[in-house]
């Protein structure tokens, strides 16, 4: 692909980077060469929930850009990223001149749009059943609701992230349940697994990594054989 013929540029946008937040206008899509990039939108208060984590040869910000709307999610980088950048009519004459181009750039859309949609469904729900805090699942936590809480960062922001991890001191309105580090090769997961009154004292705790760590909160709650019994 000639990239200058399509007004395309390269850029290399270090780990940890925003690239867009939501809200902001539609200037560019983007290609990844290499690299990757989390794709995330904010659900309730400062939590946020990952919407895609995107790879070598992925694309990300096209639809706002065709449509002209405002971002409707925020995208970061995870690792040091390099990436084309196409504006609305580069954007427009690669689709009238790379026919596969095209169809490949519908697939993408399509896929996202469904993932999309299916992600902020499973959100509402899940504030949903937090709302209720059925008191079955939660009386081993005095009425408390258990929330996963899962970091996403860099392997290069590793040592730094253990260290905070590390001296953590967990507030008494906390049960830390367990807390779980899952090593991969570009990015790596910090979980924690905790029973709140509210939301906002795990979000306090995990503010402490600042743009370190990307978090995703998802209410979750305790089972037993009586409720899969009763499916």
């Amino acid at each position: 692909m000639n990239i200058e013929s399509f007004n395309g540029v390269r850029r290399q946008i270090p780990a940890e980077s925003i690239v867009f937040e939501e809200g902001d206008p539609s200037d560019f899509m983007y290609i990844i060469a290499s690299g990757r990039v989390v794709i995330f939108k904010k659900v309730v208060q400062s939590a946020t929930r990952v919407l895609h984590n995107i790879g070598d040869g992925e694309y990300f910000g096209e639809m706002s850009l065709i449509t002209g709307a405002k971002r409707s999610a925020s995208a970061k980088t995870i690792s040091e990223t390099e990436v084309i950048q196409i504006d609305k009519n580069g954007l427009l004459k690669l689709l009238k001149e790379d026919p596969a181009f095209g169809i490949n750039l519908m697939r993408q859309m399509a896929e996202r749009l469904e993932q999309t949609s299916e992600s902020l469904i499973y959100s509402e729900l899940e504030l949903a059943l937090a709302s209720h805090k059925p008191e079955r699942f939660n009386d081993a936590y005095d009425g408390k609701t258990i929330f996963i809480a899962t970091g996403y960062f860099s392997l290069e922001n590793k040592k730094e992230v253990m260290q905070i991890a590390g001296s953590i001191k967990w507030p008494d309105d906390i049960d830390l349940i367990t807390s779980l580090y899952k090593p991969e090769k570009v990015e790596n997961e910090l979980i924690y697994v905790a029973a709140v009154y509210d939301l906002k004292s795990l979000l306090n705790v995990t503010l402490r990594f600042e743009s370190l760590v990307q978090w995703d909160f998802s209410p979750a709650f305790a089972t037993s054989a009586d409720l899969f019994s009763s499916l």
